[in-house]
């Protein structure tokens, strides 16, 4: 019998600092590619619909922002003078979740192998792994019984290179011919290449660990949670149920490795490989479940923007903005200067209530009403941020 995914998935207590090296390779290319320059992000909170909410969570999590920032600002001159390796960290399959080609390939380097240990040979072998994940193809693998998969995959365990049939190979990906020109030069000049990426790779993975003092508190708290009944309990229940896990039906039975990426803190995560010398991995970022509260709170806000804007689309009610704008209002006066019954006031002031713009006060017999301000400020900044975005699309 099958075992559950739950009962499969094991806690790694350390990070893979291979792939946290890959990790902020890829972004640095990425921000190259788009003629960024690689600066210390300012805030975790990428997307500016959460407002202040951004500020709380950089507080609370400031040592993660000091661990990123301290590679951040090193990487320029880590890879300076690599600048041609930029098409090996963008080649990708737009179509299909897929990593990129170099992360692809460090993916399928065989576990406990460490870059310092990695020879070319290895090198290879997970290249030629990690361009099968690029290639779209009829291949069935699911339905593959053990010995058609050995057959089918005997001769990427090698690193020798039929050049007839890479150039095959190549002409099945879905890519530019310029691409496909530059995967093939890859192959061809591939220990150059190795020497290139392993040699500044290292150094990116050095600089990892000797950061890590500043995120290891954070780190070590996500670890106890999550290795305990409960933590991955309400792992499953929550998040793994969005993957597919028919998808790696073909490798039924193998552990999964749960790895607590750092500098991919936001995100979740299934990545397998062809390559049966590498492991099935979860990859789940140090702060995703925090970042999904924030991500609900600010599905709130959106909601609430959406009422407050269709309780001003009233001319009526937008006329009792303006009158409370001057000063607070007992419900009397407001009726007299908009000339309308009680009663039709009562319904208007209802729906401004139910959208947090107004808000009550009795003295005595009479009820004041009076503008919610912190709700008429948040609604104008959302309003701003939307134009902010508009202009900054403009001039792009």
């Amino acid at each position: 019998m099958d075992r559950k995914i739950i009962d499969r998935i094991v806690v790694e207590k350390e990070p893979d600092f291979t792939r946290e090296a890959v990790n902020f390779t890829s972004e640095y290319f990425a921000a190259l590619s788009e003629g960024k320059e690689f600066f210390d992000q300012a805030s975790l909170v990428k997307e500016e619909r959460y407002d202040e909410d951004a500020s709380v969570v950089d507080e609370r999590y400031s040592q993660l922002l000091d661990y990123l920032s301290s590679i951040r600002k090193e990487m320029p001159q880590l890879w300076q003078g690599k600048e041609d390796l930029l098409p090996l960290f963008m080649l990708n399959n737009e179509n299909e979740n897929y990593d990129n080609f170099a992360e692809s390939l460090f993916l399928n380097i065989p576990s406990g192998i460490s870059l310092a240990d990695l020879d070319v040979e290895k090198f290879t072998i997970a290249a030629k792994f990690a361009l099968i994940d690029l290639i779209q193809d009829d291949l069935d693998i699911l339905a593959a019984s053990p010995e058609e998969l050995a057959e089918i995959f005997g001769d990427y365990q090698t690193s020798d290179l039929d050049f007839e049939l890479l150039i095959e190979q190549v002409q099945k990906l879905e890519f530019t011919d310029s691409q496909k020109i530059f995967v093939l030069d890859f192959f061809i000049n591939i220990s150059d290449y190795y020497e290139k990426i392993i040699s500044s790779l290292i150094e990116v993975e050095k600089l990892c660990k000797l950061s890590f003092e500043i995120i290891r508190p954070l780190f070590e708290e996500k670890i106890k949670n999550l290795d305990s009944d409960s933590g991955l309990k309400h792992l499953n229940e929550q998040w793994l149920k969005r993957f597919d896990f028919e998808q790696i039906s073909f490798r039924r039975g193998e552990d999964i490795h749960l790895y607590v990426s750092i500098v991919r803190y936001n995100g979740l995560w299934l990545r397998y490989s062809q390559n049966f010398n590498q492991e099935l991995v979860i990859g789940l970022g140090l702060i995703f479940a925090e970042m999904l509260e924030v991500s609900s709170k600010s599905d709130q806000r959106q909601l609430v923007d959406q009422k407050q804007l269709n309780a001003l689309s009233d001319n009526t009610r937008y006329q009792v903005i303006q009158i409370l704008a001057e000063r607070p209002h007992y419900a009397q006066e407001i009726a007299d200067k908009l000339g309308i019954t009680a009663a039709t006031l009562s319904h208007h002031m209802q729906i401004l209530i139910n959208a947090l713009l107004i808000n009550i006060r009795t003295e005595g017999r009479k009820v004041f009403y009076r503008l919610q301000t912190s709700e008429i400020k948040r609604l104008a900044y959302s309003l701003m941020s939307f134009a902010e975005a508009v202009e900054r699309g403009e001039h792009e």
